[in-house]
């Protein structure tokens, strides 16, 4: 998957908790500061303009794309074009309405995993090994079966 490294910071690889990728961006779960957050950047190398970073949204943040509706939690609509927008603009695709709503989507469907975030692993600290084995079956036969381990 895509690794950036941009003013000592490495966005995606090893470092990050989990990676989505969507058009021409992709979103990083990691701990910025220490606090559960995406980072967006664009999935090739290298920044678009000069001067543009990656766009940091932080947990504490987060809360702003979602509001109390009729049936319970959704997404507010008017906070995610804005975020988005904002997003596309930092990492270098200002007045890109594609890119916003690639943004807007990555942001909607990393907010579950962005709540279910761990603690920030201490320093030197290994991540656990994803222990199980996953298959696919079709009518109660094994079609395909790998070890966890060999997917993280």
């Amino acid at each position: 998957m895509s690794e950036i490294a941009t003013q000592g910071f490495s966005v995606g690889g090893q470092s990050a908790w989990r990676i989505r990728s969507k058009g021409d961006v992709f979103a990083a779960l990691h701990w910025v500061q220490g606090e559960p957050s995406i980072v967006i950047a664009p999935k090739r190398g290298g920044m678009r303009l000069v001067g543009a970073v990656p766009y940091v949204l932080p947990l504490s943040a987060a809360h702003e794309l979602v509001r109390e509706g009729s049936n319970g939690a959704e997404v507010d609509v008017v906070v995610l074009v804005e975020k988005a927008a904002t997003a596309a603009e930092v990492i270098g695709y200002k007045g890109d309405r594609y890119v916003a709503h690639t943004i807007a989507d990555l942001l909607v469907e990393c907010l579950d995993d962005l709540c279910d975030m761990p603690p920030e692993p201490e320093k030197g600290q290994v991540r656990p090994r994803e222990e199980g084995t996953v298959q696919f079956r079709a009518d109660g036969k094994v079609l395909w079966e790998k070890d966890a381990s060999e997917l993280a």
